[in-house]
């Protein structure tokens, strides 16, 4: 047996397949444009980058020989963008990464400046934030208790994205309740499933959030 046959399923339909890379290579050496890596790895380090780790391209066979063109090399560098920018329906903010740079330094120096000039309003201010990163962070964790552990459910898909919908947090976590709502024809105790679930919750999220209390004391006493 062949490689092609190892390779390929045998059969008389299929016996022009052939591996893209190869045949390119092949073809591009017959007229001489295939790219020269040698070459390219001392002229233009950049491209040959792109073109040795990134994928192949027909532009790799317009860089030199008889029909050569000017702006493949610009092609080859802005695949990535044009591959992503039609996943881009939607752009929430346009700002360039130096931007966020010289933000990221500007507020590193403006934190700084107070904690040196106003300690105990920074603690004070940094103990506020704290706390609501931790009760944001319980919330967070009941819900993924529900979503992971629950039934699939299609409010799962309104939490985020384009169409999000505020009350999908409450229709996950209160599903039980109108599941057993039509069942519950002679209510004798009227105990709540959310409630029962808040408490199995509560025994676990208490603890790591009596750690975080005391650790948050032990460095801002």
């Amino acid at each position: 047996m062949s490689e092609h046959d190892s390779r390929f399923y045998s059969s008389p339909r299929h016996q022009i397949q052939v591996d893209f890379d190869r045949i390119m290579d092949e073809l591009g050496e017959q007229f001489g444009a295939k790219p020269n890596l040698t070459k390219l790895f001392f002229s233009d380090p950049v491209l040959w980058y792109h073109v040795y780790f990134g994928p192949l391209l027909p532009y790799h066979y317009r860089i030199n020989g008889p029909h050569a063109w000017s702006g493949a090399r610009k092609a080859i560098m802005t695949v990535d963008e044009r591959i992503q920018a039609p996943l881009q329906t939607r752009k929430l903010i346009n700002v360039s990464t130096k931007s966020n740079d010289n933000l990221g330094i500007l507020m590193s120096h403006q934190i700084l400046v107070s904690i040196i000039h106003n300690k105990n309003i920074t603690i004070k201010i940094f103990k506020e934030t704290m706390f609501h990163e931790i009760e944001t962070w319980t919330n967070s964790c009941f819900l993924w208790y529900h979503v992971y552990f629950g039934p699939l459910l299609p409010y799962h898909y309104r939490i985020n994205g384009p169409h999000a919908w505020s009350g999908a947090r409450k229709a996950i976590m209160t599903v039980d309740e109108r599941i057993q709502a039509p069942l519950q024809t002679r209510k004798l105790i009227n105990v709540s499933t959310k409630s029962n679930d808040n408490l199995g919750m509560a025994s676990f999220i208490i603890p790591i959030f009596a750690i975080l209390i005391c650790l948050i004391k032990f460095w801002f006493p």
